[in-house]
Order: structure tokens, then C-alpha cells, then sequence
């Protein structure tokens, strides 16, 4: 603890005066104000120690394949006759493309003999896979110092 003087009181050199007439009947009783100081320290008492490993295990997953497959079928048409050929189109999901042969008339006309549907399918297949999946493990293991 640091013991510091009252800033009221006189600094060391001055003087305080007190009037004559009070002297004799009065004690003068110096006033004094501690101050406490308060600091911290680290003290060790333990140590820890930590491990840490990788672990592997092995895992079945399900993967979802997405397939898609196409099918041709011909399609006979009743011949018609176009000035242009026939544009592909398409129909329910489906692409049509028509095939044409050039008709000799007095002028040049697009007769479809058959058209060409391409059929879009799609397939879910599930896959299932074995997978290496990695993991971490953590222990944690105090040990007290002794204490002096």
C-alpha cells in the first residue's frame, strides 16, 4: 500500500498558518489518505495438453444419376406438298424433323414423305457408392503443477 498526502494539506516547504487566538485552545490532527495499489499476476497451475487425430470410416452414399436417352421412329405422312420444306418442330416435348424429296411439277414443290420423331426419355438410376470420409477427433488432458 502507497501512502500519499492530502492534497488540502500543505506541501512539504509550505506553511500553514493558523491564527494566534486559536492556538492555545486548539489540537491540530494532520489528515491523512491511503491509496491502494492493486496489480495482478499469472500464476500457472495447470497445463493442458491436446491431441488431435484423423479418423476414417467408411460410408455408403447414394448418388442420384440423371440419363437421358433418345429413340428414333419413323412416321409415314400422307404425301403434302409445300412450296418450302418443312421447318423442324416440336411437339410435346418431342423434336420433328421432316424429310423431304424434291417433286418434279411445273414448278419445284417439298412433298413430305415421312417425318422423323425424336423422343426424349429421362431416367433416375440411383448409384450407390462406397466413399473415404475423414473426421477429426480432439482429447483434451490436464495436468496440475505443483504447488510451491
Amino acid at each position: 500500500m502507497e501512502n500519499n498526502k492530502n492534497q488540502d494539506a500543505p506541501q512539504e516547504g509550505e506553511k500553514h498558518t493558523i491564527p494566534s487566538s486559536v492556538v492555545a485552545d486548539t489540537t491540530v490532527i494532520p489528515v491523512v489518505k491511503e491509496y491502494a495499489n492493486v496489480d495482478t499476476e499469472v500464476i500457472e497451475t495447470a497445463k493442458v495438453i491436446v491431441k488431435k487425430r484423423v479418423v476414417q470410416e467408411q460410408e455408403v452414399i447414394n448418388i442420384p444419376l440423371k440419363k437421358e436417352a433418345y429413340a428414333t421412329k419413323r412416321v409415314a405422312v400422307d404425301k403434302q406438298v409445300f412450296d418450302e420444306p418443312p421447318a423442324t418442330r416440336y411437339e410435346s416435348g418431342n423434336i420433328i424433323i421432316p424429310v423431304v424429296r424434291e417433286v418434279a411439277v411445273v414448278t419445284i414443290r417439298y412433298e413430305v414423305e415421312e417425318e422423323l420423331h425424336i423422343i426424349q426419355t429421362k431416367t433416375e438410376v440411383p448409384l450407390v457408392q462406397e466413399v473415404t470420409l475423414s473426421r477429426e477427433e480432439v482429447t483434451v488432458e490436464r495436468i496440475p503443477l505443483k504447488q510451491k
